[in-house]
Protein backbone atom coordinates (compact mmCIF):
# COMPACT_ATOMS: atom_id res chain seq x y z
CA UNK A 1 0.00 0.00 0.00
CA UNK A 2 1.14 3.33 -0.99
CA UNK A 3 0.30 6.48 0.90
CA UNK A 4 1.39 10.37 1.61
CA UNK A 5 1.93 12.37 4.30
CA UNK A 6 -0.76 14.74 5.00
CA UNK A 7 -0.44 17.04 8.10
CA UNK A 8 -1.22 15.68 11.93
CA UNK A 9 -4.48 15.04 13.34
CA UNK A 10 -7.03 13.00 15.74
CA UNK A 11 -7.22 12.71 19.05
CA UNK A 12 -3.47 12.32 19.71
CA UNK A 13 -2.16 14.52 17.19
CA UNK A 14 -0.57 12.11 15.08
CA UNK A 15 0.93 12.18 11.74
CA UNK A 16 -1.22 11.17 9.13
CA UNK A 17 -1.22 9.27 6.17
CA UNK A 18 -3.19 9.06 2.81
CA UNK A 19 -3.79 6.02 0.57
CA UNK A 20 -3.95 6.15 -3.35
CA UNK A 21 -8.06 5.39 -2.02
CA UNK A 22 -8.41 8.32 -0.15
CA UNK A 23 -8.62 6.40 3.09
CA UNK A 24 -6.43 8.04 5.89
CA UNK A 25 -4.46 6.53 8.96
CA UNK A 26 -2.57 7.69 11.87
CA UNK A 27 0.71 6.72 12.53
CA UNK A 28 1.66 5.89 15.94
CA UNK A 29 5.69 5.75 15.62
CA UNK A 30 5.05 9.27 15.47
CA UNK A 31 8.11 10.15 12.75
CA UNK A 32 10.44 8.35 15.44
CA UNK A 33 11.46 5.85 13.00
CA UNK A 34 9.18 2.97 10.99
CA UNK A 35 5.55 3.68 10.10
CA UNK A 36 2.60 2.18 12.75
CA UNK A 37 -0.04 2.99 10.55
CA UNK A 38 -3.53 2.63 12.37
CA UNK A 39 -7.10 2.77 10.59
CA UNK A 40 -9.50 5.31 12.41
CA UNK A 41 -8.82 8.49 10.64
CA UNK A 42 -11.36 10.63 9.06
CA UNK A 43 -12.04 13.74 7.59
CA UNK A 44 -14.23 16.29 9.31
CA UNK A 45 -17.15 17.20 6.51
CA UNK A 46 -17.40 21.02 7.82
CA UNK A 47 -13.40 21.95 8.09
CA UNK A 48 -11.28 18.85 6.50
CA UNK A 49 -10.15 18.84 9.49
CA UNK A 50 -8.39 14.94 10.34
CA UNK A 51 -10.14 13.82 13.35
CA UNK A 52 -10.56 10.12 15.28
CA UNK A 53 -8.55 7.66 17.19
CA UNK A 54 -6.56 4.96 16.42
CA UNK A 55 -7.93 1.62 15.94
CA UNK A 56 -6.62 -1.29 13.98
CA UNK A 57 -3.03 -1.76 13.16
CA UNK A 58 -1.89 -2.24 9.10
CA UNK A 59 -0.45 -5.16 8.58
CA UNK A 60 0.33 -5.18 5.10
CA UNK A 61 3.64 -3.51 3.79
CA UNK A 62 3.40 0.51 3.37
CA UNK A 63 5.26 2.34 1.16
CA UNK A 64 6.04 6.07 1.88
CA UNK A 65 8.37 8.46 -0.66
CA UNK A 66 8.39 11.50 2.14
CA UNK A 67 7.16 10.25 5.65
CA UNK A 68 6.85 12.79 8.57
CA UNK A 69 10.37 12.31 10.29
CA UNK A 70 11.06 14.20 14.03
CA UNK A 71 13.99 16.53 13.97
CA UNK A 72 16.90 14.83 15.57
CA UNK A 73 17.42 17.64 17.95
CA UNK A 74 13.77 18.06 18.81
CA UNK A 75 14.62 17.23 22.37
CA UNK A 76 17.12 20.37 22.39
CA UNK A 77 14.39 22.94 20.69
CA UNK A 78 11.80 21.70 23.41
CA UNK A 79 14.22 22.25 26.22
CA UNK A 80 15.91 26.05 25.10
CA UNK A 81 12.01 26.60 24.81
CA UNK A 82 11.82 25.55 28.51
CA UNK A 83 14.42 27.54 29.92
CA UNK A 84 13.19 30.39 27.67
CA UNK A 85 9.73 30.20 29.56
CA UNK A 86 11.47 30.36 32.61
CA UNK A 87 13.52 33.43 32.28
CA UNK A 88 9.53 35.25 31.49
CA UNK A 89 8.24 33.99 34.62
CA UNK A 90 11.28 34.93 36.65
CA UNK A 91 10.87 38.39 34.91
CA UNK A 92 7.14 38.44 35.69
CA UNK A 93 5.32 35.95 37.91
CA UNK A 94 8.26 34.73 39.49
CA UNK A 95 9.06 37.95 41.11
CA UNK A 96 13.20 37.05 40.56
CA UNK A 97 13.08 34.08 42.70
CA UNK A 98 16.28 31.74 41.23
CA UNK A 99 14.03 28.70 42.76
CA UNK A 100 12.11 29.05 39.33
CA UNK A 101 14.73 28.68 37.06
CA UNK A 102 15.70 25.17 35.95
CA UNK A 103 19.22 25.88 37.08
CA UNK A 104 18.67 27.23 39.77
CA UNK A 105 21.08 30.69 39.22
CA UNK A 106 20.73 33.19 36.50
CA UNK A 107 24.10 32.64 36.03
CA UNK A 108 24.04 28.68 35.31
CA UNK A 109 20.55 29.52 34.26
CA UNK A 110 21.75 31.48 30.67
CA UNK A 111 25.07 29.83 30.68
CA UNK A 112 23.71 26.74 30.12
CA UNK A 113 20.95 28.41 27.31
CA UNK A 114 23.89 30.14 25.92
CA UNK A 115 25.35 26.31 25.65
CA UNK A 116 23.08 24.54 23.85
CA UNK A 117 22.06 27.78 21.62
CA UNK A 118 25.66 27.53 20.05
CA UNK A 119 25.38 23.86 20.28
CA UNK A 120 22.99 24.16 16.81
CA UNK A 121 24.30 24.74 13.29
CA UNK A 122 24.18 28.26 11.74
CA UNK A 123 21.44 26.62 9.78
CA UNK A 124 19.78 24.97 12.82
CA UNK A 125 19.39 27.95 14.85
CA UNK A 126 16.07 28.73 16.61
CA UNK A 127 14.47 31.82 14.51
CA UNK A 128 12.40 32.01 17.78
CA UNK A 129 15.83 33.27 20.34
CA UNK A 130 18.91 35.36 19.46
CA UNK A 131 22.20 34.90 21.19
CA UNK A 132 21.62 38.59 21.68
CA UNK A 133 18.58 37.86 23.69
CA UNK A 134 19.91 35.45 26.03
CA UNK A 135 22.23 38.33 27.11
CA UNK A 136 19.36 40.62 27.45
CA UNK A 137 17.44 37.89 29.74
CA UNK A 138 21.08 37.88 31.41
CA UNK A 139 21.07 41.74 32.41
CA UNK A 140 17.57 41.54 33.30
CA UNK A 141 17.19 38.41 35.44
CA UNK A 142 20.61 40.10 37.34
CA UNK A 143 18.80 42.98 37.88
CA UNK A 144 15.35 41.64 39.11
CA UNK A 145 17.34 38.97 41.30
CA UNK A 146 18.61 42.13 43.37
CA UNK A 147 15.09 43.78 43.48
CA UNK A 148 12.77 40.78 44.49
CA UNK A 149 10.57 42.85 45.98
CA UNK A 150 11.85 45.90 44.64
CA UNK A 151 9.35 48.70 42.94
CA UNK A 152 9.95 46.82 39.56
CA UNK A 153 7.16 44.25 40.71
Amino acid sequence: MKVNYIGFGGTGNYPCYEDENGKIYFDLDNGHGELDLHTGAYRHPEDGDICGEPFERVMEEVECEAPFKRHPREFDYQMLSRLQHDCEYFLGFGFGHESNLYYKTVEKHCDEMEKLWKSFADDEKPEWLTREQIKEYREKMMIARGNKYGENF
